[in-house]
């Protein structure tokens, strides 16, 4: 699997806390989705996340481009993130109890896989969160049900994410952007 980007891991990161919280064995698809809805929250935490202005650009840069994409299509990340917890029945206020490491559910790692194969076909050199997003949207099952539930125009946004997924990820001047950076450090899980 290619590097990932700074977005799509923060948002694994917080799809596992959402998976711990709700009693999950391993991290679902939903948890992803929650995840990647949730990335609007790095920006206003109380402690902020140590990034580069060049990782912060590029975090923006994915973050935007999504939000973008999902309000022209008739939602928000708000509003989505609450509909995944919801499809979930997720329970405010429980907090993991156990302090392990999450692993992806088998349909959550063929997201990945899917997504990777998608940057790759877009010539990016990252796995991106419109890559991810385009995983999980581009074939009917729980996502696209619960897009369709909320009044998400899922044709328009499946096709304005295809059209953005098969072009390299990043503008030119942050293309060899990677997770594996020294200057990031997240948040310990439960520090949001």
């Amino acid at each position: 699997m290619q590097s990932l980007s700074f977005a799509v891991e923060y948002a694994w990161r917080t799809a596992a806390e959402e998976a711990l919280q709700a009693g999950a064995e391993s991290i679902a698809p939903m948890h992803l989705l929650i995840g990647v809805c949730s990335i609007e929250k790095f920006f206003y935490q109380e402690k902020p996340t140590q990034l580069s202005g060049y990782a912060l650009a590029a975090l923006r840069f994915e973050w935007q481009e999504f939000v973008t994409r999902l309000t022209a299509a008739g939602s928000s990340p708000s509003a989505l993130r609450r509909a995944g917890r919801e499809a979930l029945h997720f329970k405010p206020g429980v907090k993991a109890t156990k302090n392990v490491k999450m692993s992806r559910s088998k349909e959550s790692k063929a997201l990945f896989d899917r997504a990777d194969a998608i940057a790759k076909a877009a010539g990016s050199t990252v796995l991106g969160l419109v890559y991810l997003f385009q995983a999980m949207i581009e074939k009917d099952g729980p996502i696209s049900e619960l897009l369709s539930a909320q009044n998400v125009n899922l044709e328009k946004l499946r096709e304005s994410t295809l059209e953005a997924s098969k072009r390299p990820l990043q503008p030119p001047n942050l293309k060899d952007l990677q997770s594996a950076s020294a200057e990031v450090s997240f948040p310990p899980p439960g520090s949001r």
